[in-house]
């Protein structure tokens, strides 16, 4: 197999309505030089036939992983010849420049991992004070050596990947912010990009409440900056879902 620059991985779960406008981000990207590999997680409805008939100029795979969000990532990163992994969301929005800006980032920084500025796919208030929150404190908190990154656009270096031993599959909550600290702790360095920015989807926020999101959100962060990794559930979370 040939190597690539990036290597991008979407875990997946019944996300036949949403995935598809990924795609087409995807396919409309000025940067070629990658691979994708959807990493499925049981769906029941149309998410693996939407990947296998989807045309595309790229490398395009469907693996079935059967996994937690974690595990479904590991099982994509596993089968990645890329120098970089992008981790992205099945509902995550990117532009026709974002892998040819990241690259530019990443070669000028040397970052061993990184995420980019988060910008809410809606433009109600609530949900724009949430995003410049927190990429505020996303950026704040690299300096201080306590990073945290969402899953949602996580780019990550394969051989500190690797080195690392992938996402704790046993972290039930917040595993993509147990796996930078993780990082941080063996030295590696992480950035926080102004630019590229991507999109992120509030739909939970939509369909399940503001407010209920945002305290969900806020106790798992809590939790894990003062105790650490979250290893038995503190609420409901099932990765993906419907779009409404």
């Amino acid at each position: 197999m040939k190597d690539v620059f990036f290597s991008i991985i979407i875990p997946t779960l019944n996300e036949e309505k949403i995935l598809p406008r990924l795609l087409k981000d995807i396919d409309e990207q000025q940067f070629t030089d990658f691979e994708v590999f959807i990493t499925d997680g049981g769906s029941s409805d149309r998410t693996q036939n939407i990947v296998k008939t989807h045309k595309s100029v790229y490398s395009l795979k469907f693996l079935k992983a059967n996994l937690n969000v974690g595990g479904s990532r590991n099982f994509g990163a596993k089968r990645a010849s890329g120098d970089y992994l992008v981790f992205l969301d099945a509902d995550t929005q990117i532009s026709p420049d974002f892998l040819t800006k990241l690259k530019s980032q990443l070669e000028i920084t040397r970052a061993d991992f990184a995420t980019t500025y988060g910008q809410p796919d809606t433009g109600n208030i609530f949900d724009l004070i949430v995003a410049w929150v927190t990429n505020l404190l996303m950026r704040l908190l690299i300096k201080f050596g306590k990073p945290f990154m969402g899953g949602q656009c996580l780019i990550m270096r394969r051989s500190v990947f690797h080195n690392l031993g992938g996402f704790d599959e046993s972290v039930v909550h917040a595993e993509d912010h147990e796996l930078v600290q993780r990082a941080q702790r063996r030295g590696f360095r992480g950035r926080f990009f102004k630019s590229p920015r991507h999109l992120i989807s509030f739909r939970r926020f939509e369909r399940e409440g503001r407010f209920k999101i945002f305290l969900m959100w806020t106790v798992s962060s809590l939790y894990v900056f003062f105790r650490g990794p979250i290893r038995k559930p503190l609420f409901e979370y099932k990765m993906g879902g419907k779009v409404e």
